[in-house]
């Protein structure tokens, strides 16, 4: 019982963190208010619950159906200072027949020591057997050495409700150093 309860954990923290973006956590908080308010068909809201559902699995479906292959390469320096923004960069290519639409790419990572604070945003196209490389800047918070996450490709078309793509891990560990300010002259008596 207590592995079955921490499956649906996870598969929660899936939902909630990757599989939607910040616009399907709205559609969701909408649908549930829309679904308590109106739980019967004497109240209009009730359409505009089922509505928000029919739009929800519309994304979901055709996010499945249309979700590209890609194939991920991604690179990070190994070393940082804590406070300071790092680049790495992401290298996607398009390995299927059909283009790819609204195409992005980033790292989720699970410490709160290190945050993504830029990536460069979606591609709107990215055609067959086609190839880019997209910047994303993570910043660690805290000195120490950090396995970074898996880079995740993925595509939220249509409407950009939910998420659907590849994964690849990175390579090497990230050691962040703590920062420091460089002397750039000394005074000596």
């Amino acid at each position: 019982m207590r592995e079955r309860i921490g499956g649906l954990e996870q598969l929660a923290r899936y939902v909630v963190q990757y599989k939607l973006t910040s616009a399907g956590r709205s559609l969701i908080v909408l649908g549930l208010i829309a679904g308590m308010t109106g739980y019967t068909l004497e109240l209009p809201i009730f359409y505009a619950f089922c509505a928000l559902f029919a739009l929800g699995f519309i994304a979901l479906v055709v996010n499945a159906i249309v979700r590209p292959r890609l194939n991920i390469t991604g690179s990070f320096p190994q070393l940082a200072c804590a406070g300071q923004p790092v680049t790495g960069w992401i290298s996607i290519a398009n390995t299927g027949r059909r283009p790819a639409f609204e195409v992005d790419a980033t790292l989720f990572p699970r410490d709160r020591a290190l945050r993504v604070t830029r990536s460069n945003g979606a591609l709107d196209y990215l055609g067959p057997n086609a190839h880019t490389s997209i910047p994303v800047t993570i910043l660690p918070q805290r000195r120490g050495l950090y396995r970074l996450p898996p880079v995740r490709a993925f595509t939220t078309f249509p409407f950009s409700i939910c998420r659907s793509g590849r994964i690849a891990p990175l390579g090497g560990p990230l050691l962040v150093a703590p920062y420091f300010h460089p002397l750039t002259n000394i005074d000596v008596p």
